[in-house]
């Protein structure tokens, strides 16, 4: 099925990026014993914590991206600057190849990047809705959170490492295959984790909006948007796959959104 492939692809990625970092940073410390440049890792590691958030700001406002004119731009932009995020424009982002929004908050700068077919699939209210969703994310500095939580899994590993080879002679296989090891045990905890970041998101959305029905909407015409492309998302998919994702799966987004007017969180 096209959709477990695209779902496993975000997989794979989060495995590659992850190895690649253990591998290289227990390289770094296994073959350089020289205290200076430990010093000088953790000052970087620092300031990259710092200027993340601008980077991000940085490469989004280099993105093909124009200001939106659309009659809803007011009601937008007033709806963000009510959650106390300073706002001057909306952008879209003039590209077929995505259905998405994106909140960046640096300091009292924000930009909000909608993907141009949000505006053809989804209502006023269902913006809102993805808009306050996005929000929650930087209210709750969840895009830090994230950063701070896979460097410390590649502290972690690469401490492991080095206590191996404590007891081994240096072999680039044995460094390999530990690498992979610890990046196939720390996945499920590290997804686990974005798991809750979103529904944290979504909870954050509802209590925003006052009730749940426009994000459920959102959500089911972002499917019918990604069916158009040709991925059919229905309640059916592995689980493997489900636990593994950056995000809870679209259909246990929706159910649990359901269940958040029953409890009263509305």
């Amino acid at each position: 099925m096209k959709e477990n492939l695209y779902l496993m692809r975000e997989i794979i990625l989060s495995l590659l990026v992850g190895f690649v970092l253990i591998v290289s940073t227990s390289l770094i410390f296994l073959k350089i014993s020289n205290i200076f440049v430990y010093v000088v890792i953790f000052i970087l590691f620092l300031i990259v914590l710092k200027i993340f958030p601008y980077l991000v700001l940085i490469v989004n406002k280099l993105l093909k991206v124009s200001v939106y004119k659309g009659k809803y731009n007011r009601e937008l932009l007033k709806f963000v600057r009510s959650t106390g995020l300073n706002v001057k424009e909306v952008y879209v982002k003039d590209t077929n190849k995505g259905i998405n929004a994106n909140v960046f908050s640096v300091g009292n700068q924000t930009r909000i990047v909608f993907f141009k077919p949000v505006f053809t699939l989804c209502n006023l209210n269902e913006l809102k809705a993805i808009l306050a969703y996005e929000i929650g994310h930087v209210k709750k500095h969840d895009t830090v959170l994230r950063l701070v939580l896979g460097v410390l899994i590649v502290i972690i590993s690469v401490v492991a490492n080095i206590f191996i080879f404590r007891f081994v002679s240096f072999n680039i296989i044995i460094l390999l295959i530990s690498s992979l090891i610890f990046d196939l045990l720390f996945l499920p905890i590290e997804m686990q984790i974005s798991q809750y970041l979103e529904r944290r998101a979504d909870m954050f959305s509802v209590k925003i909006m006052g009730e749940s029905d426009s994000n459920i909407s959102s959500l089911y015409k972002l499917i019918e948007g990604y069916k158009q492309k040709g991925f059919n998302f229905t309640d059916k998919v592995n689980p493997v796959i489900k636990f593994l994702g950056t995000h809870p799966y679209v259909f246990d987004r929706i159910k649990q959104l359901q269940s958040y007017s029953s409890l009263g969180i509305t």
